[in-house]
C-alpha cells in the first residue's frame, strides 16, 4: 500500500460505515481488496464491547482516559495509581477530595470506633498495649481472666477500688520480703505492732501491743489451762502475790526466800530447821543470831552461854562493860592498836588510851597535852629546836636580854647575843675570792671565819676525778678538747671532726606488677603500693598498710629487710666510742615513673630478741617529674642532740618507701643514693 503524505489531495475525514477501505488479503496471494468500515466493528453495524476488545488483547502501552464511571467487579492489579498528578509517597493512602481523589499521609486516628471493630470480631491473639486508660462502665460487667492468666502490675502501679476484694476459698494472699500493708491512715506499721480495728471502728490500724479488748483476764487464761510445764512466773517491780484466807500455797519442792518475810500467823515446822550453815542442830541446842546469820549453839540446857561462846558470836559492842570483879588480860591494845613496849604505862590522851614511857614526862608527851604557856623556859644546857615554827613571845640571849627593835640574834661561837643588824656583833662584813689553785675534790670552799671577812676559794679542773671549773685555753683552742688531765689537747688525727665520718649507701628497688621477682636485678614488690601503704625497699612479700610505729610495730623481718645502718662495733675504736649519732642525710634519686616518692627513716632494734616499736627520725619526700634525670634531696631529720638520732648497742636505722600518683598495675623502679654525716661519742 502506498504511503499517503499529501493530505490536500487525500484529506483526513471521519469515516462512515459504508466507506471503503483498501487492504491486502494475505490469505489470497496478497491481492489488493476493499472492505467497508462497518466490517471493522462486526460487520453488522454494532460497535464492539470492551469484552470483545479485551478478548482480542488485554494489554496496551497507551494511556486510557475515562470521562464516565468505571465499575470493577474483579481485581485491579496496578503498578501505580496517579491521583492529582502524583503516584503518592511511601506510606501515603488514597483519599477522596469530594470532587476527586488524592494521595495523603495516613491520619493519626483510626478511621473506626471500637464497636464496629468488635462487631467484626472481639477475639484476638495479639497483645493490647495502650498508654491510656481502659474504663468499663457497664453495670454488672466483670474483667475475667482464665487459663492461668495473671494480672501483673509494674512498680508504681496500684489497684484502687471502692468495693470489696473477694478472695476465693483456695486463694492465697502472698507478701514478698519488701511488701507492706497500710492501715486506714496510710501507716505501714513498725516491728512488733499488730493490725487491729481502730477505736472508732471505721478501719484497721497498726497498734503497738495487744489492744485491751483482745487481752484475756487471768481468770480466762487459767480457765483455758492452769498447768504450766517447764515455765515459771516472775513477779517484778513490786508486784505482790496476794492470797485470801481460803487460799494457800502447797509446795513439794525446795523454796528460797530472799529479803524479809513476815508471818503474822502460826508457823508450824514438821521437819528440821537449818541455820545459815545448813545444819539442823542437835538435841538441846538453841538457834542464835550471829548478827548477819543464824547459828545452832549449845545453850547449857536453859539457853545460858559462857563468855567464850558469846565472844565467838560477836566480840564488839557499843555498851559499857562494868566489872565488880577482877580482869586479867594478857595484853591491852590502846587507841592506836598498840600493845605498848616494856616499861610503858597506859595514859589517857583525852579521847582514848595511849601507851607512853613511864618517865614523867618527856617534852613530846608534854607538848602533846598542851603546847602553850605563860611561863618562860630557862635552859642551862644545849637546846636544839627541830620543827617547822618556834612560836614565842620573846627569846632571851645568853645574857638574859630580850634584845631591842631591829637587832638580830647572832652566835659568838659559844653563846647567843642580840646585835645590830648589818654588822657588829660578829656579822659577815665582806666576801673575797682567794687565789686560783687546783681543785682537790671541791669546786668552792669557804674559810673558817663565820663572821667578818669571808673568803671563797674557787678551784679549776686539774684532771683526774677532781671537780672544778673549766680552765681557760688559748685563742686556738677551738679545735681542741679538754682531756682527762685538765689540759686542752688536739684530738688524734687533728681537727674537731676526728670522731665524725661519712657513709654512702645505694638503695635500689623495682615494683613489677604482675611480673614476678626479677632475680639479680632488683628486689621487687609483689603487691600494689598505695599512697597510704608502707613498703620496705628490699623485701619479698613484706608489705604493710600501717606505719612501722603503729602498735605492735613492724616485725624484726620487716625491719631487717629495710636496714640502712647500725651502731657498729666499738672494737678498735677505743673504749669510749660506743654511740653513733646521725647529723644529716642527703640523697640523689632517679626513677622510672613521675610521681610523689616518699622515704622515711626509722630507728629500731631487731637484735633485742623481740622487735621494739620503731621511732620515726626523718623523711624525704621527692616530687619527681623529669623521668630519667637525677634529683638531689636533703632529708628532714630530728634536731641534733635528740636521743632518737643516736644508735647504741644493736639498734639500727631502716628505710620505708611509699608512693602516690603511680597507677595501680604500673611498673616503677628507682635508685636512691644516700650520704650520711655521723659522729661517734
Amino acid at each position: 500500500m502506498a504511503k499517503i503524505e499529501n493530505t490536500v489531495v487525500y484529506p483526513t475525514v471521519t469515516p462512515a460505515m459504508d466507506d471503503l477501505l483498501i487492504a491486502t488479503d494475505v490469505s489470497s496471494d496478497n491481492k489488493t481488496v476493499t472492505f467497508l468500515v462497518s466490517d471493522l466493528i462486526g460487520g453488522t453495524g454494532v460497535l464492539q464491547g470492551l469484552q470483545s476488545v479485551l478478548d482480542t488483547g488485554n494489554t496496551a502501552t497507551q494511556n486510557m482516559t475515562l470521562v464516565g464511571t468505571m465499575t470493577i467487579l474483579g481485581t485491579i492489579i496496578p503498578n501505580s495509581i496517579t491521583a492529582g498528578g502524583s503516584v503518592g509517597a511511601a506510606g501515603q493512602i488514597l483519599s477522596s477530595t469530594g470532587a476527586g481523589i488524592q494521595w495523603i499521609n495516613s491520619p493519626t486516628l483510626s478511621c473506626c470506633a471500637l464497636d464496629p471493630v468488635l462487631n467484626v470480631g472481639n477475639t484476638a491473639t495479639i497483645n493490647i498495649i495502650t498508654s491510656a486508660s481502659i474504663q468499663m462502665n457497664g453495670a454488672g460487667q466483670s474483667l475475667a481472666l482464665s487459663n492461668n492468666t495473671d494480672m501483673t502490675l509494674a512498680a508504681n502501679c496500684s489497684i484502687n477500688t471502692a468495693d470489696d476484694i473477694i478472695l476465693g476459698t483456695s486463694s492465697v494472699l502472698n507478701f514478698n520480703t519488701t511488701s507492706v500493708l497500710n492501715d486506714y491512715a496510710g501507716n505501714t506499721g513498725t516491728a512488733g505492732q499488730i493490725l487491729t480495728i481502730n477505736a472508732a471502728g471505721t478501719g484497721v490500724e497498726w497498734l503497738a501491743g495487744v489492744p485491751t479488748q483482745s487481752m484475756p483476764t487471768l481468770q480466762e487464761v487459767l480457765t483455758a489451762g492452769n498447768t504450766a510445764i517447764g515455765v515459771g512466773i516472775n513477779l517484778t517491780a513490786t508486784s505482790p502475790l496476794v492470797l485470801d484466807a481460803t487460799s494457800n500455797i502447797t509446795s513439794a519442792g525446795t523454796n528460797t526466800y530472799g529479803g524479809i518475810n513476815t508471818f503474822n500467823g502460826t508457823v508450824e515446822l514438821n521437819a528440821c530447821l537449818e541455820d545459815s550453815n545448813g545444819v539442823c542442830g542437835t538435841v538441846g541446842q538453841v538457834l542464835t543470831s550471829t548478827g548477819s546469820a543464824t547459828l545452832w549453839t549449845n545453850g547449857g540446857g536453859v539457853g545460858v552461854q559462857n563468855l567464850s561462846q558469846v565472844l565467838a558470836v560477836g566480840n564488839t559492842a557499843t555498851n559499857n562493860i562494868i566489872l565488880n570483879g577482877t580482869i586479867q588480860p594478857t595484853t591491852i591494845t590502846d587507841s592506836t592498836s598498840s600493845v605498848g613496849l616494856a616499861g610503858q604505862i597506859l595514859s589517857s590522851n583525852g579521847t582514848g588510851l595511849t601507851w607512853i614511857n613511864s618517865a614523867c614526862c618527856n617534852l613530846q608527851d608534854t607538848l602533846a597535852v598542851g603546847n602553850t604557856s605563860t611561863i618562860g623556859i630557862s635552859l642551862t644546857g644545849t637546846a636544839q629546836f627541830v620543827g617547822p615554827t618556834l612560836n614565842t613571845t620573846v627569846i632571851l640571849d645568853s645574857a638574859g636580854l630580850p634584845g631591842t627593835a631591829g637587832q638580830v640574834l647572832s652566835s659568838t661561837g659559844t653563846a647567843l647575843q642580840w646585835v645590830a643588824a648589818g654588822g657588829g656583833g660578829g656579822g659577815v662584813t665582806s666576801i673575797t675570792s682567794g687565789s686560783v689553785v687546783s681543785s682537790v675534790g671541791q669546786a668552792i670552799t669557804v674559810n673558817a671565819a663565820a663572821t667578818g671577812a669571808v673568803t671563797l676559794n674557787v678551784f679549776e679542773y686539774a684532771g683526774d676525778t677532781n671537780i672544778g671549773y673549766v680552765p681557760r685555753g688559748s685563742a686556738n683552742d677551738a679545735t681542741k678538747y679538754l682531756d682527762g688531765t685538765g689540759n686542752w689537747t688536739v684530738p688524734a688525727g687533728g681537727g674537731s671532726s676526728v670522731n665524725s665520718f661519712i657513709n654512702n649507701y645505694k638503695v635500689w628497688a623495682s615494683k613489677l606488677i604482675p611480673n614476678p621477682v626479677t632475680v639479680n636485678t632488683y628486689n621487687s614488690f609483689t603487691t600494689p603500693v598505695t599512697s597510704t601503704g608502707y613498703v620496705p625497699y628490699r623485701i619479698f612479700d613484706q608489705v604493710s598498710t600501717s606505719a612501722p610505729s603503729v602498735s605492735p610495730g613492724w616485725t624484726v623481718l620487716q625491719q631487717f629487710q629495710g636496714q640502712l645502718m647500725g651502731a657498729g662495733s666499738a672494737t678498735g675504736c677505743g673504749s669510749s666510742d660506743t654511740k653513733s649519732t646521725l647529723c644529716g642525710m642527703q640523697s640523689t634519686f632517679i626513677a622510672s615513673k613521675a610521681a610523689i616518692h616518699n622515704f622515711e627513716l626509722w630507728k629500731g632494734d631487731i637484735c633485742a630478741g623481740t622487735a621494739t616499736i620503731p621511732i620515726k627520725v626523718g623523711d624525704a619526700t621527692i616530687d619527681y617529674s623529669s623521668v630519667g634525670l637525677p634529683v638531689c634531696k636533703i632529708w628532714s631529720i630530728l634536731p641534733a642532740g635528740n636521743p632518737a638520732l643516736s644508735l647504741t648497742g644493736s639498734e639500727t636505722f631502716f628505710i620505708t618507701y611509699k608512693t602516690s600518683g603511680v597507677p595501680v598495675g604500673d611498673d616503677v623502679a628507682f635508685t636512691l643514693n644516700i650520704t650520711t654525716q655521723q659522729f661517734l661519742t
